[in-house]
């Protein structure tokens, strides 16, 4: 009798832990033990962002499940995620061991770290690469040089057609090395593809959803949930960064601060603290260009697409720098005068919604919002390619029209569910760097350059590759010179 009772106790809490839902919790999918609410949702590529009438259907815009058994919550609405997302108590990382691993079994870096280690990170990263021209004027010549050379490479096309796939990966991995190691790559370097390869890689890895939510998943299946490629591509990227850390040491001068990497070294010999070590350095490399580069490169192969796609726009946007700019090189001070351009790299960022999802947050502890509450280490998600394509809030929503962010005297006018780079406390760090990149480089080909398709090879498709980054499928296209 005694074994039945404590049996049917514990029969209990289990059910009650890993089947029921916690009070208050916002409405969802069911969940079963191990999987959480994974089979009660269409498995398919991209089904939070790109599915979410799925959901919304269902549940409304905020959404409870179990990425197996860890809490989670889908954010459909920019109203609620700007309310949660400006509390410190949900400015948390997901504890995930799929982090960690990158992370080298710590608390490191700059994405997927939180609490006060996080903030004494940013906040000198930040400084340090302002220090170097980061989103500053300093750096606008690195990105007219990077631009050329894409124009450049370009031009030895002949008007032949070309793959569009990593094509300015390395470009926008310039910008960032030359900050960061102070180092450029020529852009066939097969060195600086096999550095984009596994910035790619890192990104992209086929599975890690059901092994974040299913961890144990990684002993019994390996190579389905991608953690062998995980595993392969992590510790083939810390030790190309370990490598250039320890060149770094050896070319250390204390009077000739090179780049970022010289003067975290200067902060790790005088700085005191335990904070600033071997392991954080090269993580935050790590973050850096993970974060900084494949985002930037991807919106460019989108504005080629797009451009393509929609040559009337094309034609109008090369009209307003003939008229405007004329055969100069264009600067980041012509912002102003360039209205349509800059509605035209707005809607190319709407439209390609390159991280169709914010990078996910964690609570650190209970939260209420719009009613309900949310626990302790939930992971919380934005879908930010909902939000920018949200039917409610967007006219034709699915149609590519730049005009949308202009007045209708032609001014560039803001709107709120515009958010390429997230809200909230966690917001892209690198936003000033990636609008300068992007304002440069698609300014200075467009102004040379007309891009066409080729009848003999595939052309661009507005619909993305699900992914983490969301990229076009590949393409070819063609760059004619206009000047």
């Amino acid at each position: 009798m005694i074994t039945y009772i404590l049996i049917s106790i514990l029969l209990i809490l289990f059910i009650n832990k890993y089947m029921f839902k916690p009070k208050g919790f916002p409405p969802g999918p069911g969940r079963i033990p191990l999987f959480g609410s994974l089979l009660f949702i269409p498995l398919i590529p991209g089904v939070f962002s790109m599915g979410a009438d799925w959901f919304i259907k269902r549940y409304g815009k905020l959404v409870g499940l179990f990425l197996g058994e860890y809490p989670a919550v889908i954010l459909y609405d920019l109203n609620t995620a700007k309310e949660l997302f400006s509390q410190d108590n949900a400015a948390g990382r997901p504890d995930s061991f799929v982090y960690k691993y990158r992370m080298l079994g710590q608390k490191l870096g700059l994405l997927f770290n939180d609490g006060e280690a996080w903030k004494t990170q940013r906040r000198f990263v930040l400084k340090t690469l302002k220090d170097f021209g980061f989103g500053k004027k300093g750096l606008e010549g690195v990105l007219v040089e990077e631009a050329d050379k894409i124009g450049d490479l370009f031009r030895s096309k002949q008007n032949e057609p070309f793959l569009v796939l990593n094509l300015f990966n390395v470009a926008i991995l310039n910008v960032l090395w030359t900050i960061v190691a102070n180092h450029r790559y020529d852009l066939t370097d097969p060195n600086a593809q096999t550095l984009v390869k596994l910035i790619t890689d890192s990104i992209q890895v086929e599975g890690l959803r059901f092994l974040f939510a299913v961890p144990v998943s990684r002993h019994f299946a390996p190579e389905w949930t991608g953690w062998n490629k995980q595993q392969q591509v992590v510790g083939e990227t810390q030790n190309l960064m370990r490598r250039i850390v320890e060149e770094h040491k050896e070319s250390y001068q204390e009077d000739n601060m090179r780049d970022f990497i010289d003067v975290y070294l200067r902060e790790m010999k005088t700085g005191g603290s335990p904070d600033f070590n071997d392991e954080q350095l090269i993580v935050n490399a790590m973050d850096l260009f993970s974060a900084g580069s494949e985002t930037t490169a991807t919106t460019l192969a989108w504005a080629v697409a797009f451009m393509i796609l929609h040559p009337e726009v094309q034609k109008e946007v090369q009209e307003e720098l003939d008229r405007e700019i004329g055969d100069r090189t264009p600067a980041l001070e012509d912002i102003a005068r360039l209205p349509l351009t800059e509605a035209t790299i707005m809607e190319i960022q709407r439209m390609g919604s390159i991280a169709p999802q914010a990078v996910p947050h964690r609570t650190l502890n209970e939260v209420k919002i719009n009613g309900y509450t949310i626990p302790k280490n939930t992971f919380v998600f934005s879908m930010l390619y909902h939000i920018m394509r949200d039917p409610e809030v967007w006219i034709e929503p699915e149609r590519f029209n730049p005009r949308r962010f202009l007045s209708p005297e032609g001014k560039l006018v803001k709107h709120d569910h515009f958010v390429p780079f997230g809200v909230g406390k966690r917001q892209c760090l690198g936003e000033s760097l990636a609008k300068s990149e992007l304002f440069i480089i698609f300014t200075r080909l467009i102004q040379q350059f007309t891009f066409t398709d080729s009848p003999d090879h595939p052309g661009p498709s507005p619909t993305p590759v699900p992914g983490f980054i969301m990229a076009p499928k590949p393409f070819y296209a063609r760059a004619v010179p206009r000047l």
